[in-house]
Order: C-alpha cells, then sequence, then structure tokens
C-alpha cells in the first residue's frame, strides 16, 4: 500500500512510500516473465510520479489535503536545508583549499 513518505528527494508535492502491510499477492512463471520483459532499462523519469498523482492516491489513501500540505511544506524546508548545508560546505572545502594554497 502506498503511504505518506518522509523522503526530502522529492522536488514538489508530498512523497510516497510503500508501507509495510502484505497485500493480497500473485505468481508469475519466470520464464513467462523473461519472454514478455523489455530488455532495455528504463529512464529516471519513468520512475517519477507526477506531484499530481501522488495527491490523488494519497487522498485515496485517507489523507486529508491539509496533512499533504503540512507535510509537503516541511519536506520543502528539509530540502532547503540540505541544500543549503551541501553549498556551505563545498564553499568551505573551496575556502580551505585556497587557504592552504596561500600558506605555501
Amino acid at each position: 500500500a502506498r503511504i505518506l513518505g518522509d523522503s526530502p528527494s522529492v522536488s514538489v508535492g508530498p512523497p510516497i512510500s510503500l508501507s509495510w502491510d502484505a497485500e493480497a499477492s500473485s505468481s508469475f512463471p519466470i520464464d513467462e516473465y523473461e519472454s514478455v520483459r523489455s530488455y532495455t532499462r528504463r529512464a529516471r523519469h519513468e520512475f517519477q510520479v507526477p506531484a499530481g498523482l501522488r495527491v490523488e492516491w494519497l487522498m485515496e489513501a485517507g489523507y486529508s489535503y491539509g496533512t499533504l500540505h503540512e507535510v509537503s511544506t516541511a519536506i520543502m524546508e528539509d530540502r532547503r536545508k540540505l541544500i543549503a548545508s551541501v553549498t556551505k560546505s563545498h564553499l568551505q572545502d573551496k575556502a580551505d583549499a585556497f587557504a592552504e594554497n596561500v600558506r605555501r
């Protein structure tokens, strides 16, 4: 089942995760699977779920729009902090390298 996630990797909208709750399963013979599957790798964008579809799925799962908005806002703040931290770290590395060269 799809549930509201907490990953800051989404660029917009609420993240989704898979729950640990088991759902009905079915089997598919491996030989049949191998004969019909595509042998080309999928592109990264083919794995991305548009924000609108994620919202639709989560609302169907019982989440309110308010909850989705609240989590989306918190995730975007976490993402902003992560990017700022990485940028600051990168700039600090450059400053350290510059200072090391000046000392020589």
